[in-house]
C-alpha cells in the first residue's frame, strides 16, 4: 500500500512555513506561507546559515538544517498525536486543555475518541491530506468533511452561494469512488457516514443552485438526494438505518455523529427539502405545474405524517416543530402560487382557443314550428332549376331556427358550418353544371311527334290524290 506522506506546518523566524520534500539534500525545505521581505535582512544577521531564495516560486522558499518547533494548534486544524491523527476541536488556554477528536479511531456507533492534552511538545500540526493521498475511505471522508465546513462556512455566514456550491460539489466528488470490502473494519459505520454526508452535502448544493438559477443542476442534486433516502426508508430498520438512529454515548470521553437524527428529520425534514427544491424548478423554469403541485403535495402528506405521532426524543420535538413552521409557511406559499398560475394558464388557453374558432356560440331557443329529428336525404333529383346532390346516409341534423324550411326550394349556396361531433358525416358537394336540359327548347323541338303525324298524313293524302288522277286518264 502506498504511504502516506504529511506535510508540517512549522513557526521559523519568517513565520508559518510548509516543510516540503526535498530529496538528494541535506537541508530541510521549507515554504513560507508568511513570508515579508523586510523581515529578511533581519532573519539574515540573526541566523547566518539559513538562505531564502524566491526564484524559481512565487512563494518564498527556506533551506534550513535547523529543526524548528510545531505551530500552535487552532481550532479545526489536522495535527499528529501519539494516539493518531485528529482534529482539534478546541484550543488550549491557561485554564483549559487542548481537545482533540481523534479521526483515525472508529469505534462503535459511529463514535470517536476525543483527547485532552495540556502540552503541546507532542502535537504537530499538518496540513490536511490532499485528495490524491486519501487511500482508505476514512481518509476520503475526512477529506469531504473538510470541504462540508468550507461550504458551510460561505453558505451560511457569508452567503457566497457560488463558492459553497464549488465545495459542496468537491465534497460529494470525493466519496463519490469509495469502495468497500469484506474484510474491512466498521463497514457500516462507513456506509453510514457516506449516506448522510452525500444527502446533506446535495441538498445545500440544490439549495445554492437554486440561489444561482441554475434550475437543472439544482433537480439533478434534489433529485439523487431523494432517490438515496427513498431507499434508505424502504430498508428502514435495517442496519444502516439503525447506526444512523443510534443514540449518543453516555460517556463524555465519546464523541457520536449521529446525535441530531430521527426518522422525523432524516425521513421527514430531508425529504420535504428535496421535494421543495423540485417543485421550485418546476415552478419556475419548466413551468410544468402538475409536477409541481403533485411535489409540493407530497411535502404536505410527510408533514402531516411526521407530526401527527408524539415523541419524547428532543431531537423528534425539534424536527416536527420544524416541519410544522415549514407547512404551514413555504409548503402553503407555493402550493397557492402553482395553483393560481396554472388557472392563468388555463384562462389564456381559452381565450386562445376562442379567438381562433370566432368566439363563444350564440344560444337561441328552440321555435314551435321546429323540431330535433333524424333525416333521411335523398339522392340527387332532376328539376327545371339548379339542384345540389347531397350523398348521404341517415345523419341527425340539430337545427333551431325560426322559421320554416321549404322543402321545395333549396338554396343554390349551402351554409357553412362547423362543428366538432364525431357522429357529423361528410358531405360531398356536386359542382353544378349546365345541360341540355337546362336550356330552354324551340317550339317545334316540343311538339315534334305532332309534326311529324301531320307531315305523314298530308304525305298520304297527296299519295291518294295523284293516284286517283292517274287512274281516270
Amino acid at each position: 500500500m502506498k504511504k502516506t506522506t504529511y506535510e508540517f506546518i512549522i513557526a521559523t523566524p519568517y513565520g508559518d512555513g510548509l516543510v516540503v520534500p526535498n530529496t538528494g539534500n541535506s537541508s530541510t525545505k521549507v515554504q513560507l506561507l508568511d513570508w515579508n521581505p523586510l523581515n529578511q535582512s533581519a532573519a539574515a544577521a540573526e541566523y547566518g546559515y539559513d538562505s531564502v531564495s524566491t526564484r524559481y516560486t512565487s512563494n518564498a522558499i527556506l533551506y534550513t538544517t535547523q529543526p524548528y518547533p510545531s505551530i500552535s494548534p487552532k481550532v479545526k486544524q489536522t495535527v499528529i498525536t501519539p494516539y493518531g491523527i485528529g482534529r482539534v476541536v478546541a484550543a488550549a488556554n491557561t485554564n483549559t486543555k487542548n481537545q482533540i477528536e481523534l479521526t483515525s479511531w472508529r469505534l462503535a456507533n459511529r463514535c470517536s475518541v476525543k483527547l485532552y492534552q495540556s502540552t503541546t511538545t507532542d502535537i504537530k500540526v499538518i496540513r490536511p491530506l490532499p485528495l490524491q493521498q486519501c487511500i482508505t475511505p476514512w481518509d476520503r471522508i475526512e477529506f469531504a468533511l473538510i470541504q462540508k465546513q468550507h461550504a458551510n462556512q460561505y453558505y451560511v455566514k457569508d452567503r457566497n452561494y457560488k463558492s459553497a456550491l464549488y465545495y459542496y460539489e468537491y465534497a460529494i466528488q470525493s466519496v463519490r469512488s469509495v469502495q468497500h470490502t469484506a474484510t474491512q473494519n466498521n463497514e457500516n459505520e462507513c456506509r453510514a457516514d457516506l449516506v448522510e454526508l452525500i444527502i446533506t452535502c446535495s441538498n445545500n448544493a440544490a439549495s445554492c443552485c437554486i440561489q444561482l438559477q441554475q434550475y437543472k443542476q439544482c433537480l439533478t442534486f434534489a433529485t439523487n438526494a431523494l432517490l438515496i433516502l427513498n431507499t434508505l426508508f424502504d430498508k428502514r430498520g435495517k442496519k444502516i438505518h439503525s447506526i444512523l438512529l443510534r443514540n449518543r454515548s453516555l460517556d463524555k470521553h465519546f464523541l457520536c455523529n449521529n446525535s441530531n437524527l430521527c426518522d422525523e428529520k432524516l425521513f421527514g425534514e430531508w425529504r420535504i427539502k428535496c421535494h421543495l427544491l423540485q417543485a421550485h424548478v418546476y415552478l419556475n423554469h419548466y413551468k410544468d405545474y402538475n409536477k409541481a403541485l403533485m411535489s409540493l403535495k407530497t411535502a404536505r402528506d410527510l408533514c402531516d405524517l411526521y407530526t401527527t405521532t408524539p415523541s419524547e426524543s428532543k431531537c423528534s420535538i425539534e424536527s416536527q416543530a420544524r416541519l410544522m413552521k415549514i407547512k404551514k409557511g413555504e409548503v402553503t406559499k407555493l402550493m397557492k402560487q402553482a395553483v393560481a398560475l396554472k388557472n392563468k394558464t388555463k384562462q389564456n388557453e381559452k381565450a386562445r382557443a376562442q379567438a381562433m374558432f370566432g368566439g363563444k356560440s350564440k344560444k337561441t331557443t328552440p321555435n314551435a314550428e321546429t323540431t330535433t329529428n333524424s333525416k333521411v336525404a335523398t339522392t340527387t333529383a332532376t328539376t327545371n332549376k339548379p339542384t345540389v346532390a347531397t350523398t348521404t346516409t341517415l345523419e341527425t341534423v340539430t337545427a333551431t331556427t325560426t322559421s320554416t324550411v321549404e322543402s321545395a326550394e333549396l338554396s343554390t349556396e349551402p351554409k357553412r358550418r362547423v362543428s366538432f361531433s364525431p357522429m357529423v358525416q361528410e358531405r360531398v358537394i356536386e359542382p353544378t353544371t349546365t345541360t341540355e336540359e337546362d336550356t330552354d327548347e324551340p317550339w317545334y323541338e316540343e311538339h315534334k311527334e305532332a309534326l311529324l303525324l301531320v307531315a305523314a298524313t298530308g304525305f298520304a293524302a297527296l299519295s291518294m290524290v295523284l293516284f286517283r288522277g292517274t287512274s281516270k286518264s
